[in-house]
């Protein structure tokens, strides 16, 4: 990897290196592309391709409707509400 591709790749990342992080950065870069060269020497043509390196499964409880707590239980337990609305402490400016 050149100087000119470090700083296109700099460029795109809104990052500023200097000679020696360029040079770092090559480096680092070449280093990367040799290791995944050696993939190449493995014969993946019998493999099924796959969108996924893991099996995909559903990790979320199923959806249930469930009783919730009613308005004046909750209005009761608000450290500030107004008739049926819970008053909140403002969080944006504006």
């Amino acid at each position: 990897m050149n100087f000119k591709d470090i700083d296109i790749l700099a460029e795109l990342s809104k990052l500023n290196f200097d000679e020696t992080q360029k040079k770092d950065v090559a480096e680092y870069i070449s280093k990367t592309a040799a290791g995944f060269a050696v993939l190449d020497k493995f014969d993946t043509g019998k493999v099924e391709a796959t969108h996924y390196l893991f099996g995909m499964h559903n990790v979320l409880r199923e959806d249930k409707a469930a009783a919730g707590v009613d308005r004046d239980t909750l209005l009761k337990c608000a450290p500030r509400s107004d008739g049926d609305y819970v008053i909140v402490p403002e969080v944006l400016e504006g």
